[in-house]
C-alpha cells in the first residue's frame, strides 16, 4: 500500500490532505514516492497549498493631526500575522546536498486554474467556487527568489504582498502562484506540489460611502447666545476652546447647503452638551440625545456623536440636516476645544435606490415568561408575556440623491437567504436560523420614487404571522433577510438588503411546591438567634396557618418580647426530596382579613443547609407590606429554616410561605 503524506496543522487549524495543482495537472493526491528526490512548494513546513487571507474594511474614522481632527478613510483590517503578505516557501524532501534555488511566478494560465479551482468536485474546505482571478494591481511578489541551502530543507520564504492601498470590492479572490527551479538544480519539482493557491476574502463594513468632513467655509456659526469664545469651538484649532458660563449657552449652525449628517465629533470637551438637529424644511431644532460629554472637569480627548444610531431619538440619515445647535448644559457650564461635520459628499451622489427601515422597531421579540400573583386567596403561577407593539415593518424605497426619472423597486427574500443569514451570523457572532415561510409575507412588494423625489409614498410592507408565531413552544431565533431589485434605476449594493431578526424567547416555568412535598415543619428546638430558645409553642400561634396557602388565615409569632433584645422564633421546613427552590414568597399578614398593619414582622432571615453540616448562610431582606415578598435562591436544597424576629411586644407573622420550584412538564 502506498503512504499518502497528511498535513496536520498546529492549533486552530484543520487537518488535511494535501490536494494541489500542478501547473497543467488536475487534483491528485501526493505520495511519498513523488516528493523523493524532489522539491516543493508549501504554506508551510508541510505540504499545504492554501493560504487564505480574511480582510474587512472598517468604517472610516477620525484623527488628531497636532491641534486639527482629520478624517481617515475606510481600513483594511488583516488576519495576517504579518501585515498584508503571504509567506511561501521552497522545500525540499530531504536535507539538499547542495543549494537548491527558485523562483515564484504567476503562471499564463492562471484564469484556467481559477476556473479549475471553482468546479473541483471534491470542495474540502466547504467555501470552494465563486473566485475570481486576482488582478494585477491587487499583489506584488515583493520576494521573488528564495533558495535551500546546503544541509537544510526549506528556503527563507517567498513574499507576495497585497495592495492595501487599493479600494478592494467585497468577494473572493485567488491567485496561483508556481515555482520554477533555477537551472542546474540537482532535484526536480513535484508536479503535484508546485503550485499554491492564495485566497483573498474581503468583506465591507461600511455605513457610508464618499464621507467627507465639512470646513468651517461650508456653514455659517450664530453665537450671539453664547459667551465671545463661542466661535474658538469652529476654527480647527484645538488650541483655542469655547469656555461656556454657567448659564444655558448655546451656538446655532447653518450648513450652506443641507447635508447628509453621518457624525459630529467634539475634541477636548468638558463637562456636558446637547445636540438639536433641524431638518431640511424645518424651522425648529429638536434635541437628538440627553447630553454628550461627562459631567465633570475631566477634559476628554474626542467625544463622537453618531445621530443614526442615538437610541433615545434616532435621525432620520436619508434626510437632509440644515442645522445643528449646540447647549452647555446651564448650571455648569464647560469647555469645548472643537466640533467637525462629518458628512456624505453631495457631489458624488447619483440616484441609487436603497432600503430604510421606517419608524418604529426593526426587529420582532415575543417574550414569554412565568411569575406569581395571588389568584383568590393563593399564590399561583401565570404567563406573563410580552408582545411587541406591532408585527409590520414598513420599509421605504430611498435614494440619496433626487430621482431624475422614476424608480421602481421590488422587496423580496433573496434566492440564497440561507447563505445571507450564514454571512450575517459571521458577521455579527449571532446564532439566528432563517425564518420559515410559514411565518412571513411580503403585502406590499412594489414601490416607486417618483421624480423629483428622494423616497417612495408607499413603503414596502413585511407582516409577520403572529398567531403561528405565538405558537411556538421553544426559544428560537430566527433572522428574515430582504433585498432590493430595480427594475427601472440603479441600486445601492451597500443598502440593497435588510435583516429583521425575530427572537421567541420563552422563560423558565414554575410551579408552586404542594404541601404534601413538605414533610414537615416546626419550630426549631435550637438557638438560632439572641440567646432566646423556641420551646413547646401553644396552638393558638397557628403555625400550619403559614403553610395552608389559604391568606385569609394567618400565623402570628409570640408577643413576649421585650423592648431591649425581642425575641427570634426559627422555624425549619424540611421537604420530602432535596430540590431547586426557585423562590420563596412570604404572603404579608396584613392581606390576612381582620389583622391590624403594625402587626408585621420588621425583617425575615432566610438561610439554607444544603448538606449535612451545620453552617448556615443568611439573607436578610425586609418585607413589604401588602406585598408578595420573594426571594431566589436557585440551589438544590432539603431544609430551610426561617428565623423569624420581633422587636416588639404585639403579636406578629405573615398569612402564608410558598416554595417554587422548577416546572417540569
Amino acid at each position: 500500500m502506498k503512504n499518502i503524506i497528511k498535513h496536520f496543522a498546529g492549533a486552530g487549524l484543520a487537518t488535511v490532505m494535501l490536494l494541489s495543482v500542478g501547473c497543467n495537472d488536475d487534483p491528485t493526491e501526493v505520495f511519498i514516492a513523488d516528493l523523493y528526490q524532489k522539491a516543493y512548494i508549501t504554506t508551510g513546513i508541510a505540504p499545504a497549498d492554501e493560504y487564505t487571507y480574511k480582510g474587512t474594511y472598517a468604517l472610516g474614522g477620525v484623527q488628531m493631526n497636532g491641534p486639527k481632527l482629520e478624517y481617515v478613510g475606510p481600513n483594511l483590517s488583516t488576519t495576517l500575522g504579518t501585515g498584508y503578505v503571504f509567506d511561501i516557501y521552497l522545500c525540499t524532501a530531504y536535507a539538499a546536498k547542495n543549494p537548491v534555488s527558485g523562483t515564484l511566478y504567476v503562471p499564463e494560465n492562471a484564469e484556467e486554474l481559477v476556473a479549475q479551482y471553482n468546479n473541483r468536485g471534491d470542495k474540502e474546505d466547504g467555501n470552494a467556487g465563486g473566485y475570481l482571478l486576482m488582478t494585477p494591481d491587487q499583489y506584488e511578489i515583493t520576494v521573488p527568489q528564495s533558495t535551500v541551502e546546503t544541509g537544510e530543507k526549506q528556503a527563507p520564504a517567498f513574499q507576495v504582498s497585497l495592495n492595501a492601498e487599493k479600494d478592494w470590492s467585497a468577494g473572493k479572490y485567488l491567485l496561483p502562484v508556481c515555482c520554477t527551479l533555477d537551472a542546474g538544480s540537482e532535484v526536480t519539482l513535484s508536479e503535484n506540489a508546485s503550485t499554491v493557491y492564495l485566497k483573498v476574502e474581503i468583506q465591507r463594513d461600511i455605513a457610508y460611502k464618499d464621507l467627507m468632513m465639512l470646513t468651517p467655509g461650508q456653514y455659517t456659526v450664530d453665537a450671539a447666545n453664547a459667551g465671545s469664545t463661542a466661535s474658538d469651538a469652529f476654527d480647527e484649532n484645538n488650541e483655542t476652546s469655547w469656555n461656556g458660563a454657567n448659564t444655558s449657552e448655546y451656538v446655532d449652525v447653518t450648513f450652506d447647503e443641507p447635508v447628509y449628517l453621518s457624525k459630529i465629533c467634539f475634541v477636548g470637551m468638558s463637562r456636558r452638551v446637547y445636540p438639536y438637529l433641524r431638518y431640511e424644511g424645518e424651522e425648529t431644532f429638536s434635541r437628538r440625545e440627553q447630553y454628550i460629554g461627562n459631567n465633570n472637569s475631566t477634559v476628554q480627548a474626542l467625544y463622537t456623536y453618531d445621530p443614526t444610531t442615538n437610541s433615545s431619538a434616532p435621525m432620520d440619515p436619508y434626510r437632509k440636516v440644515a442645522g445643528v445647535r449646540f447647549q452647555f448644559q446651564n448650571r455648569q457650564g464647560g469647555s469645548l476645544g472643537d466640533v467637525y461635520f462629518i458628512t456624505r459628499d453631495l457631489a458624488n451622489m447619483q440616484p441609487q435606490g436603497m432600503i430604510a427601515f421606517d419608524s418604529g422597531t426593526t426587529g420582532y421579540t415575543l417574550t414569554k415568561t412565568w411569575g406569581f400573583q395571588l389568584v383568590g386567596t393563593k399564590v399561583e403561577a401565570v404567563a406573563n408575556s410580552q408582545l411587541p407593539e406591532t408585527s409590520a415593518f414598513d420599509i421605504s424605497l430611498r435614494s440619496y440623491a433626487s430621482a431624475t426619472s422614476a424608480m421602481r423597486g421590488r422587496l423580496s427574500v433573496p434566492e440564497d437567504a440561507e447563505a445571507a443569514v450564514t454571512a450575517y451570523n459571521t458577521a455579527n457572532n449571532t446564532s439566528y436560523t432563517l425564518l420559515p415561510a410559514d411565518y412571513y409575507s411580503i403585502e406590499n412588494a412594489e414601490a416607486t420614487i417618483e421624480s423629483g423625489n428622494d423616497r417612495s409614498t408607499q413603503p414596502f410592507r413585511v407582516q409577520l404571522n403572529e398567531e403561528a408565531l405565538s405558537a411556538i413552544t421553544q426559544t428560537t431565533n430566527y433572522l428574515l433577510p430582504v433585498s432590493l431589485t430595480m427594475e427601472s434605476g440603479a441600486v445601492d449594493a451597500d443598502h440593497a438588503t435588510l435583516y429583521i431578526p425575530v427572537n421567541i424567547t420563552l422563560g423558565q416555568k414554575y410551579r408552586v411546591l404542594k404541601p404534601e412535598e413538605i414533610a414537615e415543619y416546626d419550630f426549631c428546638p435550637e438557638d438560632l438567634g439572641y440567646g432566646y430558645t423556641g420551646g413547646a409553642y401553644s396552638a393558638e400561634y397557628a403555625l400550619e396557618y403559614a403553610f395552608d396557602q389559604n391568606s385569609t388565615t394567618a400565623f402570628m409569632g409570640d408577643g413576649s418580647a421585650n423592648y431591649d433584645y425581642g425575641i427570634d422564633e426559627a422555624i425549619y421546613v424540611n421537604f420530602a426530596s432535596a430540590m431547586q427552590i426557585h423562590s420563596i414568597i412570604f404572603v404579608n399578614q396584613t392581606l390576612a382579613t381582620g389583622w391590624d398593619t403594625s402587626y408585621c414582622p420588621w425583617y425575615l432571615s432566610i438561610g439554607w443547609a444544603p448538606y449535612s453540616d451545620s453552617n448556615f448562610n443568611w439573607y436578610i431582606e425586609y418585607t413589604q407590606e401588602g406585598n408578595l415578598f420573594e426571594y431566589n435562591i436557585n440551589r438544590n436544597i432539603s431544609t430551610v429554616y426561617i428565623d423569624y424576629n420581633m422587636y416588639d411586644d404585639y403579636l406578629s407573622g405573615f398569612a402564608d410561605v410558598y416554595f417554587t420550584v422548577p416546572d417540569e412538564e
